[in-house]
């Protein structure tokens, strides 16, 4: 400010800038007020009338000298109604924020994979077809996590790994990420197994990503969804109703760690992947996690325990409720019975399909009657496309 007020027109022309400021700073502290003003005035002269100089007014205190009295606190009184809980925008990272175990939580928009997996542990035996290769040895970080993110929003899943559009991408995002180069090939056969494992539905049709072209895909689908009054055990409560064998009735104990109390607020996020194969609706979260360095580190029964330590259950239900309100609220005469896929989660490092056991996918689709009562304990509207026509 002193610079601006008083520097005048024609200093700092020799370019030694810190001196002459350390110069001026000396100078401007044995001004008196008078010369202040003096200064200001004549930067107020120079502006051609852009700049003007009004003293500010004074109030009847101000002009007598005299000070107020102060407030007495004898009878001040006291707020004695309790506090409401805070109203909030609240996503899946603040819900799991504090945890009676004490568990390390990740920054909003990070998952567990983009800080390292402490629990789980490289391992490696001789038999080379059942180690997942060189990509085990890939960092574990966000700046992997956020590689494989980019990586997997922009390739074509319908091409061939070897087109050239697909070297193009790799080469190029592994120079924007700063990784080596002999990454390359790790990489790239890490992707032609994510997207030939076979992916298996609730009714028991397979399909596999090779088989979804861009326009069937929508990436990073984000969501605003409005929230009531809500605690951790009101939304725990609703997981009773959780029918997934992995998790064993496991669900409503695991909310009972998390401690989180709204008036009400936003619930917001972003779903990887949303992709439509046989006239049905389902969502896909990418998983970079690093959980040893062999498949069989990435069977189910292992995925089932990820699942839980990191609450991605929690995640996986928002996701799916936040699909249905909407499509709920865009497609006349949707139906979840009917529309509604499901959820993978897909832990890219170890997905593959060998003699008859594939691993690397988590899938579930959630009964209806769950997905309801979550809308219920977080106080959605169950609003359709349908309502939102009449209410227009």
């Amino acid at each position: 400010m002193a610079y601006l007020m008083h520097a005048g027109h024609d200093s700092l022309t020799n370019g030694r800038l810190w001196p002459q400021l350390q110069a001026m700073a000396n100078a401007f502290l044995k001004q008196d007020s008078a010369s202040h003003r003096r200064d200001i005035r004549d930067l107020a002269h120079r502006s051609d009338g852009t700049i003007a100089v009004i003293d500010l007014p004074q109030t009847a205190d101000q002009s007598s000298g005299k000070k107020k009295p102060p407030a007495s606190l004898e009878n001040s009184r006291i707020f004695r109604r309790p506090a409401k809980p805070p109203w909030k925008i609240a996503s899946f990272s603040s819900f799991i924020h504090h945890r009676h175990d004490d568990t390390e939580i990740p920054e909003e928009g990070l998952d567990r994979e983009e800080m390292g997996h402490v629990q789980f542990r490289v391992t490696e035996t001789g038999d080379p077809s059942q180690s997942i290769g060189d990509i085990g040895r890939f960092e574990a970080s966000a700046r992997a996590g956020l590689f494989f993110h980019e990586l997997l929003e922009k390739i074509d899943f319908t091409a061939a790994p070897a087109d050239a559009p697909w070297r193009h991408l790799v080469e190029n995002r592994i120079r924007h990420y700063g990784f080596d180069h002999h990454w390359r090939e790790p990489i790239m056969a890490m992707l032609q197994r994510v997207i030939h494992t076979p992916l298996q539905n609730h009714d028991g049709s397979i399909y596999a990503l090779h088989q979804v072209s861009s326009k069937q895909r929508l990436n990073e689908l984000a969501f605003h969804l409005p929230l009531g009054a809500v605690t951790a055990a009101s939304l725990g409560q609703a997981f009773s109703a959780c029918r997934q064998p992995v998790f064993q009735d496991r669900l409503p104990m695991l909310m009972n760690q998390l401690d989180f109390t709204l008036s009400g607020g936003y619930l917001k996020g972003y779903i990887d992947l949303v992709l439509r194969h046989d006239h049905r609706y389902f969502i896909v979260d990418w998983k970079s996690n690093l959980l040893g360095g062999m498949f069989e580190d990435y069977r189910l029964s292992r995925l089932g325990k990820v699942m839980e330590s990191d609450f991605y259950f929690l995640q996986y239900h928002l996701y799916t409720l936040a699909l249905d309100q909407y499509l709920r609220s865009s497609c006349p005469d949707y139906s979840y019975q009917r529309d509604s896929g499901g959820i993978y989660y897909l832990f890219i490092r170890g997905m593959r399909s060998f003699a008859g056991s594939t691993t690397g996918v988590f899938f579930d689709r959630p009964a209806p009657e769950l997905i309801g009562d979550l809308r219920r304990a977080l106080g959605i509207p169950s609003t359709t496309i349908e309502d939102l026509h009449q209410a227009f």
